[in-house]
């Protein structure tokens, strides 16, 4: 693994926004915390104002670094609708700790129009599952796959590879560096007039699918995918949280 791999920081990569459990905190183990930190210079801070909603900040959960826990019933951080073609891409350091139907790790949504940028969740339905990667607009279709491995921290990378919006053609996962095979599956419109979220998913009207688990960095919107950007974001990634990946 090359020094300049192990040491990216994904702003520096041409993120759109970047959180890391590692920057930005000076708080106790367990402290609930309203704001994550966007390390790009867009300023796009995922925060959560409602106390009971806030996620909770937990010293050395990832081979000594620590990450941002989520409790699986309501805790969620949203950040602004971001409108950018290149918002396409996602890379996220993560850990479950508890099954559920569905369980939002990010949605990236449009500004200007109503619907899904990106959506990554993990769930335990086989017809949407164990990985959904795609874009949710008007009940089109994603790519599903891979295996959830529940106590496991892992590296997910998640693209759209250009010549459409719909299906597992036009989306890719990894998994610890490994490519996932995706297949096709309908998920129906989740559109809402609400901000993008860490953490969940949305109903029409409503945030919902809470996460359960931990997240160590979450990252999009990063410049039309190749191999060596993939590359370089996931074996930093491994590299700052100590996780093998390919």
């Amino acid at each position: 693994m090359r020094a300049r791999h192990r040491h990216l920081n994904p702003g520096n990569a041409g993120a759109s926004a970047a959180y890391d459990s590692r920057f930005g905190f000076s708080v106790a183990d367990g402290t609930a915390i309203s704001t994550w930190e966007d390390r790009t210079s867009n300023n796009n801070d995922a925060s959560q104002a409602t106390a009971a909603n806030q996620p909770t900040y937990e010293t050395n959960e990832v081979n000594g670094q620590p990450a941002i826990k989520f409790d699986g019933s309501n805790d969620r951080m949203t950040f602004a609708r971001f409108d950018s073609a290149e918002a396409w891409t996602m890379a996220v350091v993560y850990r479950t700790t508890g099954s559920a139907t569905y369980q939002g790790v990010i949605v990236v949504r449009q500004s200007s129009t109503n619907f899904d940028r990106m959506t990554l969740l993990i769930n335990n339905n086989t017809d949407y599952g164990p990985l959904l990667v795609g874009s949710n607009i008007n009940g089109t279709n994603c790519g599903k796959g891979g295996g959830v491995r529940e106590g496991v921290w892992r590296i997910v990378f998640a693209e759209w590879v250009g010549g459409g919006t719909n299906g597992s053609t036009f989306y890719r996962a990894y998994d610890d560096g490994s490519e996932i095979t995706l297949s096709n599956t309908s998920v129906g419109a989740i559109n809402a007039n609400l901000d993008s979220v860490i953490g969940a998913t949305t109903s029409t009207s409503a945030y919902n699918n809470f996460w359960n688990g931990f997240m160590a960095s979450v990252s999009f919107g990063f410049v039309r995918p190749n191999a060596s950007l993939r590359k370089r974001l996931t074996h930093a990634g491994g590299y700052s949280f100590k996780i093998a990946c390919s």
